[in-house]
Formats: C-alpha cells, sequence, structure tokens
C-alpha cells in the first residue's frame, strides 16, 4: 500500500478518461483504469501511467451494474489502501433506435440511464463512504456533456441522463461539502 493519493477514473481506457488518468499518474497520483469492453486500451494506458513511477490498476466493470461497481471499488480500495479522487468518466450516447423517442424500446433507456447516471450514483456514494470513514478531504468529478442544457431530436436518453448528471452533482455538493468532499462537474462542448 502506498503513501501516494490514489485516484480511479472510470470509462479511462481511451478518450477523456484515457488522458484525465494519465494526468493524475504525471502528478503522482496512484491510478485505476475503468474499462468495460477494450482491455488492450486499458492495457495501453496503465503502461503509460507507469512511465511517472506509479501504481497504475486496471479494473474491468460495467459501471452500469451496481454489483459490478461494488467489487471495482472495493478491490480499489483494498488495493491502495484509499481513494483521493473519483472522476465519473464512463458515459455515452447509444445509437438510438429508429423512429426516436416514440419508438424507442425502454430497455434501451434503461441501458442509458444505467450508464450515464446510475453508474455515477453507484461508484460516488462507495468512494463518499469511504472518504469520510478515513477523513480523506476528496474529490468527486462528474464529466456531464453540454447536453445537459441543450434538447437534441433523437437524443431524448443521453441529454435527460446528463442533465440528471447534473442535478446530482448539485446535491452531492451540497451534502457532502460539511463532510469534507467536494464534488463537481466538468461540461465538455
Amino acid at each position: 500500500m502506498s503513501e501516494r493519493k490514489a485516484n480511479l477514473v472510470t470509462g479511462s481506457s481511451h478518450g477523456i478518461g484515457a488522458a484525465t488518468v494519465i494526468a493524475f499518474a504525471k502528478d503522482g497520483y496512484d491510478v485505476g483504469i475503468n474499462y468495460n469492453k477494450t482491455p488492450e486500451g486499458a492495457q495501453s494506458v496503465a503502461e503509460e501511467c507507469r512511465r511517472y513511477g506509479v501504481d497504475a490498476q486496471i479494473y474491468q466493470c460495467d459501471v452500469g451494474r451496481r454489483d459490478q461497481c461494488e467489487r471495482m471499488l472495493n478491490a480499489f480500495i483494498q488495493h491502495f489502501g484509499r481513494i483521493d479522487v473519483l472522476v465519473n468518466n464512463a458515459g455515452g450516447a447509444l445509437k438510438m433506435p429508429k423512429g426516436g423517442f416514440v419508438d424507442m424500446p425502454m430497455d434501451y433507456w434503461d441501458e442509458q440511464i444505467a450508464l450515464n447516471l446510475n453508474s455515477a450514483a453507484y461508484c460516488s456514494q462507495l468512494a463518499a463512504r469511504c472518504m469520510i470513514e478515513k477523513g480523506i478531504h476528496g474529490k468527486i468529478i462528474n464529466i456531464s456533456s453540454i447536453s445537459q442544457y441543450r434538447a437534441a431530436e433523437n437524443r431524448a436518453h443521453y441529454c435527460t441522463s446528463k442533465g440528471a448528471i447534473g442535478m446530482l452533482t448539485r446535491c452531492m455538493a451540497l451534502e457532502l461539502a460539511p463532510r469534507g468532499v467536494t464534488v463537481n462537474s466538468v461540461i465538455p462542448g
């Protein structure tokens, strides 16, 4: 177990998540790299992070599933002994079925809400509990989207989930700040 701070970024095998976890490694954080379907990407990101002399662990997890989030967070905390920063980056807009909202299968809706919203709630609750229990003045960062403010045709699933991330962030910030945990959102355009 290291004395360095530890950071976990969901959805970090490519894109914004990979860049984020590498930036934390450059700053000296031990890091957790989460992926769902691209182990090669996660391995490549881990190798890059290790070049900065930090411990980089890989966690396969479908963050839309609560049981898998629990397994991932428990393994991360067991390995590093702490969590200082959680970045909820995993998410995306699965291709909308033809016909838009009216014809959209509700299973599709459920998948998108699980991926873009529930995942942040699951991981944040577990991370916040650890931070509070260990007296860590931690940070939780939710990656959202400009879509939380803008409606778009055939994107009700995505815009709704990102709008909800905005409100989740505000509610968590209000509740967790007095307990030493800062919660913010980053909204790429």
